[in-house]
C-alpha cells in the first residue's frame, strides 16, 4: 500500500469530505503498517532466538578463539596429542611382533 496523499490534507479544511477520506487513508495505511512492523518484530526475535540456539551449540572450544596464538596452540596440542595416540598405537603393534618373533624364535 502507497502512502497517502498529504496535498489534500494541506490544502482542505478539517470539515471536507476530502480531507476526511485522506485521514481514513492515512489511517488504513498505518494500521497496514502497524501489521507489518509487528510480523518484522515478530520475525526478528524468532531470528535472535535461532540465532542463540546455534551459538549454544558450538563447543567452547580454543580451536574457535580469535587470537591467532590461542588457535595456533590449541592445533599444536591437537597435533600432539594425534601423534602420540599413533606412536603408542605403533608402538603396542611393534611390542607385540618382536614378543611373538623372540618367542618363536627358541
Amino acid at each position: 500500500m502507497t502512502q497517502p496523499d498529504v496535498n489534500i490534507m494541506a490544502n482542505g479544511s478539517p470539515n471536507t469530505p476530502e480531507y476526511i477520506f485522506a485521514l481514513e487513508k492515512r489511517i488504513m495505511y498505518l494500521e497496514v503498517e502497524q501489521k507489518r512492523l509487528a510480523n518484522e518484530n515478530k520475525e526478528t526475535k524468532n531470528l535472535a532466538r535461532d540465532i542463540k540456539e546455534v551459538e549454544e551449540l558450538i563447543p567452547n572450544s580454543d580451536l574457535l578463539s580469535e587470537n591467532f596464538i590461542t588457535r595456533a596452540f590449541a592445533v599444536w596440542g591437537h597435533y600432539f596429542i594425534a601423534q602420540l595416540i599413533i606412536a603408542l598405537g605403533i608402538g603396542v603393534v611393534y611390542l607385540i611382533l618382536i614378543v611373538l618373533g623372540g618367542v618363536l624364535l627358541r
